[in-house]
């Protein structure tokens, strides 16, 4: 027997007890409406948004506000836009753009069940703001930068770019704004 033959022979014995092994069956606990429940349990849907979920960590003492760390899996190629774009002006439901440095910089996903109001909210009342998409490489970067970790999140700047206030909802959106205006 040539030695490739019997290089071939071991690795063949190797496929075959890598085709008996059997481990241990691992069960997997996460969170689902409200409480925790094994995922084998779960119903198809539940699975596939399990499977997409994205899992963040909080910044460790010495790091700076805005570098949490993310581990996220690779998004679906798709074309990217700028992560600051926001049509031009053209109807009333349409935002005013933000000028650099001052506005309102809005940070959405689409899968958020909280941003639509806020997002209605900031275009029905004219305000100069920028919709950052968290979903795109170039928005969640951005949201990395301001120390966003949750959407919706509406940042009231000044005209030095500073934050005047930070708002998670719209009710603390409508309290910013009244602040600002006082």
């Amino acid at each position: 027997m040539t030695e490739r033959e019997r290089i071939e022979a071991r690795i063949a014995e190797l496929e075959g007890e890598l085709a008996r092994a059997e481990g241990r069956p691992t069960e997997v606990y996460s969170r689902i409406v409200g409480y925790y429940r094994p995922v084998r349990n779960w119903n198809a849907g539940k699975r596939a948004e399990y499977a997409e979920r994205l899992a963040f960590s909080m910044p460790r003492l010495g790091q700076a506000r805005g570098q949490a760390a993310v581990e996220a899996r690779p998004a679906p190629a798709e074309p990217a836009a700028p992560a600051e774009a926001a049509p031009a002006p053209s109807s009333p439901r349409e935002p005013a753009r933000a000028e650099p440095g001052k506005g309102y910089l809005v940070f959405t996903r689409a899968a958020c069940p909280n941003c639509p109001p806020v997002k209605n909210y900031v275009v029905g009342s004219g305000l100069p703001a920028t919709f950052v998409d968290v979903d795109l490489a170039e928005g969640l970067e951005l949201a990395r930068r301001h120390g966003v970790l949750s959407t919706p999140t509406v940042l009231g700047l000044d005209a030095e770019g500073r934050e005047l206030f930070r708002a998670l909802d719209l009710g603390q959106l409508k309290a910013g704004l009244g602040a600002a205006r006082a």
